[in-house]
């Protein structure tokens, strides 16, 4: 009867059961010996089983891709964290049809499908994703199916042919200009003050081809990880009215003024800094009405990172516009984009430099009320904060930067590694 117990705890799962070996009957304690034995073993093999599945479920789980096991009627039986977010899905779905956990028709009938037969880099539009769906039969029946996410595919494939299409148009503009008036000059009879009207024109559409292909030449080399910030204590002030110097012509002609609100020091990359401030002031000016204040402040806040904001009193831009004006050619308001000028690549560029340093870069802005762009940086502890106040006279740390290795020579003046001087001064946007 001891051993019919045993037996029945043993199959309930009760493996840390033991039969007594100290009956005194011979025969009973050898078999209760074994029983112990086989009992030791069965539990030692369920222990090495329940490791490995539990590996394997954590190296399908460190899979980009989606994993779905399913039995041959189309049941999940084991899924990874990567198809359980795609599909919203729980581990207790496990068991339960894709009928009735897949609401999405398409995706549905091909999950359906890849259980009884082969499926082979099927597309599926699912909700906002673009789905690679494959899968394999197994010999004991069922299928492992995998969904491989390609949206973010898709998404820099629209980036490229936009950004293609752009540069086609922003270089065919004045190309088309350089040639229809070097054609005129060299009709005869042209009178003297006119033609010297035509080569004004060539040399300012030259001038704006040059700049265009020196900003696609700093923004390429940015995004290829070429950039190496050099931080040091630098002055926001100091660099904010070197900055405004290269703009102040610009600014002059359409009676802008500055205000640079006193600041303190900050650890960062001076040349990288000093090109983001001066594309920012490039691009309140071109943006401000005539007689407006652009006024440059940076602050401490909390959380130990520190704003500097340019603010102009231009136009403005819509709240739909913010997310998008750090890409590559994007104009907020694409009708006036000929008469401001500028490559539309100064902010993509800005963007880079700022990230290439540890910060990031906002924009605030309401239509008709002017904008603010904001460049965000962390302190650093490790520089002496005994040299650095706030206007307050407390004290200010510097910034820390996150540097990523890499290499470029920005437009001149501001020139980011050594004998990449440029011929003739350029301006970034």
């Amino acid at each position: 009867l001891r051993f019919v117990a045993l037996s029945r705890r043993l199959v309930s799962g009760e493996l840390d059961a033991r039969a007594p070996s100290d009956s005194g009957v011979p025969e009973l304690d050898e078999l209760a010996t074994a029983l112990n034995q086989l009992t030791d073993e069965l539990a030692t093999r369920l222990s090495e089983l329940s490791q490995e599945r539990d590996g394997v479920q954590a190296l399908i789980d460190c899979m980009a891709e989606g994993v779905v096991a399913l039995t041959d009627d189309a049941r999940i039986f084991r899924t990874n964290r990567a198809a359980r977010s795609l599909l919203n899905l729980d581990s207790s779905d496990n068991g339960t049809s894709v009928h009735e956990l897949v609401r999405h028709s398409e995706l549905r009938q091909v999950l359906a499908e890849s259980a009884v037969r082969p499926v082979s880099q099927r597309e599926v539009q699912f909700n906002t994703s673009h789905l690679i769906v494959s899968s394999r039969i197994l010999d004991t029946g069922g299928a492992v199916t995998t969904l491989l996410d390609i949206s973010e595919i898709r998404r820099l494939e629209n980036v490229r042919r936009d950004f293609v299409a752009n540069v086609s148009h922003e270089l065919k503009t004045p190309l088309t200009s350089i040639r229809g008036y070097a054609e005129m000059l060299m009709e005869d009879g042209t009178p003297q003050d006119i033609r010297d009207g035509f080569i004004d024109s060539i040399s300012k559409n030259a001038l704006r081809l040059q700049n265009l292909v020196d900003d696609l030449l700093d923004l390429s080399r940015l995004e290829s990880g070429g950039w190496v910030a050099r931080p040091e204590s630098v002055s926001v002030a100091e660099v904010a009215n070197e900055a405004w110097n290269w703009c102040a012509d610009a600014a002059n002609r359409r009676d802008v003024s500055i205000e640079i609100t006193p600041m303190g020091m900050v650890y960062a990359d001076r040349q990288g800094l000093l090109q983001s401030l001066r594309n920012l002031l490039e691009n309140a000016v071109r943006h401000s009405d005539e007689g407006g204040i652009i006024q440059v402040t940076a602050r401490r806040v909390e959380g130990d990172f520190v704003h500097i904001e340019v603010s102009d009193e231009g136009e403005g831009m819509t709240r739909k516009a913010l997310p998008r004006i750090f890409e590559r050619f994007y104009r907020a308001d694409s009708s006036r984009a000929r008469d401001i000028g500028g490559t539309g690549l100064g902010l993509a560029i800005v963007r880079h430099l700022i990230e290439g340093m540890g910060g990031r870069v906002e924009a605030d802005s309401e239509l008709g009320e002017g904008a603010t762009i904001r460049i965000i940086l962390p302190f650093s502890q490790s520089c002496d904060v005994s040299e650095q106040k706030n206007p307050d006279g407390t004290v200010m740390r510097s910034l820390d930067q996150s540097i990523q290795d890499s290499t470029i020579g920005l437009a001149n003046p501001v020139t980011l590694f050594p004998g990449a001087e440029k011929d003739s001064v350029t301006s970034s946007n």
